[in-house]
């Protein structure tokens, strides 16, 4: 269910800030059978963030997960030459 807001760049900002913060963090841990699951959770969790930044800046806030997954998969990303 989205719900039509009043777009908010400085919130949406805030929290790509945050999910740069995270993905940081998460890149950090060693890579192990205990850090596993912590480095997939957390990296998902960044995404979504990344996704529901996207959104609020448009003025819609998702209650679900997959809402902001796929706005962030509906973005067109394209690669450096020799990348």
């Amino acid at each position: 269910m989205l719900r039509q807001k009043v777009p908010d760049r400085k919130n949406a900002l805030s929290i790509a800030e945050a999910a740069k913060r995270d993905i940081d963090f998460t890149l950090s841990l060693d890579i192990n059978e205990r850090s596993g699951s912590t480095i997939v959770r957390n990296t998902y969790e960044c995404f979504r963030m990344l996704g529901e930044s996207l959104l609020i800046a448009k003025g819609i806030r998702s209650e679900d997960h997959v809402t902001p997954i796929n706005e962030l998969l509906s973005l067109e990303v394209k690669r450096l030459p020799g990348q």
